[in-house]
């Protein structure tokens, strides 16, 4: 399936969340599907737009529709500033070759932690029961040392280089979620 399918249809999408836990359980190899070109990047961020639209679509548009399009808008302007960082950085590392290496299986990863979390948050606020919430901690530090991995397996540079490379991807999240949070009013109510 690497070569030859990057539609966005279900059952793709399905495909690369599977390989994604297989990579994440240690049962699959980070290198033996993901399309690592440019078209494949372009696939997991617009298959992590979708999976944004699903898990805030029902709390949002029923409060506020302009937190949904925010949250769209941001998504997308987050991956594309994180891809840009992350080739700048790789290219001061001399690590370029690696790029789409690197790229793919850290937003696939992500791809899964939003989803997974997005899910989480979406069965606490439809059933209205916070116990579910226990759950967010172990699926991030889960997938954040899967993140750690793909950095220190797939650029080869050691622990510290794939921390930063985390850290950096986290630095992005929080400064976006910042500037979202400070020029946007809250809805009250």
């Amino acid at each position: 399936m690497q070569q030859e399918n990057l539609s966005l249809a279900p059952r793709v999408l399905l495909f690369y969340v599977g390989h994604s836990l297989r990579v994440m359980t240690g049962k699959a190899s980070m290198s033996d599907v993901y399309q690592t070109d440019a078209k494949g990047l372009w696939h997991a961020i617009w298959a992590s737009m979708i999976f944004t639209a699903l898990v805030t679509i029902y709390p949002t548009l029923k409060n506020a529709p302009s937190i949904f399009v925010t949250t769209m808008i941001v998504q997308l302007v987050g991956l594309v500033l994180l891809a840009l960082i992350f080739l700048f950085a790789l290219k001061q590392l001399g690590l370029v070759e690696r790029s789409f290496a690197f790229l793919l299986p850290f937003f696939w990863i992500e791809n899964v932690q939003q989803l997974l979390v997005g899910l989480t948050q979406l069965a606490t606020v439809s059933s209205g029961n916070h116990a579910y919430l226990v759950l967010v901690l172990p699926i991030a530090v889960w997938t954040c040392y899967w993140l750690w991995r793909v950095g220190k397996d797939q650029l080869g540079k050691g622990g510290w280089i794939a921390a930063g490379m985390v850290g950096l991807s986290f630095a992005t999240d929080v400064t976006l979620l910042w500037a979202v949070q400070t020029r946007l009013p809250i809805p009250s109510g």
